[in-house]
């Protein structure tokens, strides 16, 4: 990372664990505004979140997520930390992220570019956690359900996320009602001592549900690697694949290769 260009994005330790689960009143006055302020020093300093004038970085930003394009693929990068809306408040539903981030998503998406959609998401859209699933895109199912219904109905094809968090790498590969193809990559690399998630802590067969669309079968899911690991990721105009190594740079899975 010191000789790589390296973009970043927060997540619930950039605050607090789980954060917002346990946020009181002066959590959000004290310690996120601390938090906020040290994550755009420190991370997403290195982002295109921020413009440059002249040899300076200029501003303050008023959201966390960005996009960007790089060779063949867009990238959008969720903030799916600080929009949260967790509480049970009347008939407001629960959400992951805002409704503004929601709706430049979903025009990203749809914007017809022909590269690959590359979604960055701090935590895994899909397959689901069996542990976590609160925290997770499977505790927000309206609004999974809305995404997977806008990639469906628009026929959006080299749809990619990307995420981390669960201590573990591995892909997956999810296929639409009309067997439209969406893949994920979840690399969560050098976390030793911390405990370490199985194949079982997973759901990596069956099917997510769409809501309305109807519902979408995990297929073609790689070994869940759990020791320390990073994972490569390639993509081309024709698809994409993975290749995960242990800490050293010793491969320790074969490469996996998903085509459009």
């Amino acid at each position: 990372m010191a000789n790589v260009p390296t973009y970043m994005m927060m997540d619930d330790h950039e605050i607090e664990n789980d954060w917002p689960v346990k946020a009181n009143e002066k959590d959000w006055k004290v310690l996120y505004p601390a938090a906020a302020h040290a994550y755009q020093t420190y991370q997403a300093s290195h982002s295109p979140l921020l413009e440059i004038s002249g040899d300076r970085l200029v501003g303050v930003p008023k959201r966390w997520w960005y996009k960007y394009t790089d060779g063949c693929c867009d990238f959008f990068v969720l903030d799916c930390r600080t929009e949260r809306w967790i509480w049970d408040l009347g008939n407001r539903e629960r959400m992951m992220i805002g409704k503004d981030q929601m709706k430049a998503l979903k025009k990203w998406l749809d914007d017809g570019s022909g590269r690959a959609k590359v979604v960055v998401s701090s935590i895994p859209f899909f397959p689901d956690s069996s542990s976590e699933s609160p925290d997770k895109w499977s505790g927000f199912p309206g609004q999974r359900q809305e995404i997977l219904a806008h990639i469906e109905s628009k026929r959006i094809k080299k749809v990619i996320f990307f995420s981390g968090d669960v201590h573990a790498s591995f892909s997956a590969q999810l296929t639409s009602p009309s067997g439209l193809r969406i893949h994920s990559v979840v690399s969560s690399a050098f976390f030793w001592p911390y405990p370490h998630p199985h194949e079982k802590d997973f759901q990596l067969s069956g099917t997510i549900d769409g809501g309305a669309i109807g519902s979408f079968k995990i297929t073609d899911k790689t070994k869940v690697i759990a020791d320390d690991n990073f994972t490569r990721v390639k993509i081309t105009t024709s698809g994409l694949s993975t290749e995960i190594f242990e800490r050293k740079g010793k491969k320790i899975q074969a490469l996996k290769k998903y085509t459009w």
